[in-house]
């Protein structure tokens, strides 16, 4: 029943662009090329497959130093290279070879648990974020609750101002922080850069994660956050109930 209902918006959606005269009844699951998801059905499929290639990130309980110029040697290693593997060692404290592995392996869990995520999505009756895109104007309407808190302290500041409905703008604003460019790739993607920092933004997907009928979306946030902190990831699920309103976050779970 539900691939029928995800079927029947896609088949409606496309019949909307064709001929301009049915109205569509409602907001079809749509996702980014980015995910490298060829169908809903085939998600299973997919959290099997290599994220990027078949090597992976090598992962290791302790990193053991062998000398001045050498890499180092993992003790008791372990390779991600899938959604299952990263899975698999989920709550296991393992420690990567390097700052530049660790980005990447935050990205990595990311991008899992947004293809796990697309498992709950239906189409959506009601929407308001349909047309939504990434430009300079995004961060006036995205929420607080986007920003990468550094540490628990901050996102208890984070959490603070999304309580208020402060939109994204309003927050780096608290941190006299100023929005300097924008980079886009698309309308999905988009490179914010601030006086303290980057972020990517991206667009995942869309569709109704949390069953109330309206449309959500789900976005991947990469941010470097400057002052020799390491780039961090976070999925984050954000609806809004009427157009040009600031969006709320929704829970994950």
């Amino acid at each position: 029943m539900r691939n029928r209902r995800r079927v029947s918006a896609i088949i409606l959606f496309a019949g909307l662009i064709a001929g301009g005269a049915a109205l569509a009844e409602t907001f079809p699951i749509r996702w980014s090329p980015s995910l490298d998801l060829q169908s809903l059905d085939d998600i299973d499929q997919r959290l099997q497959q290599p994220l990027w290639d078949e090597t992976g990130i090598t992962v290791a309980f302790k990193w053991r130093f062998t000398g001045a110029g050498q890499a180092p040697e993992p003790i008791k290693p372990q390779q991600i290279v899938s959604c299952a593997d990263h899975k698999r060692l989920d709550g296991t404290v393992y420690q990567t070879a390097s700052q530049s592995d660790h980005n990447h392996l935050a990205i990595f869990s990311a991008t899992c648990m947004a293809l796990e995520m697309l498992r709950r999505a239906t189409p959506a009756p009601e929407s308001h974020v349909s047309e939504f895109h990434l430009d300079d104007a995004a961060v006036d309407f995205l929420p607080a609750a986007i920003a990468v808190a550094i540490g628990p302290w901050q996102q208890d500041e984070v959490d603070q101002a999304g309580a208020k409905g402060l939109s994204w703008r309003d927050w780096r604003a608290s941190q006299n922080d100023k929005l300097l460019a924008v980079r886009r790739d698309g309308k999905n993607v988009a490179l914010y850069e601030w006086t303290r920092g980057k972020s990517r933004v991206e667009i995942l997907g869309h569709g109704d994660f949390n069953a109330d009928g309206v449309e959500d979306l789900l976005l991947r946030i990469t941010e470097w956050p400057g002052y020799a902190h390491g780039a961090k990831a976070k999925i984050l699920l954000a609806s809004r109930t009427a157009s040009g309103a600031v969006m709320h976050a929704l829970a994950l779970n």
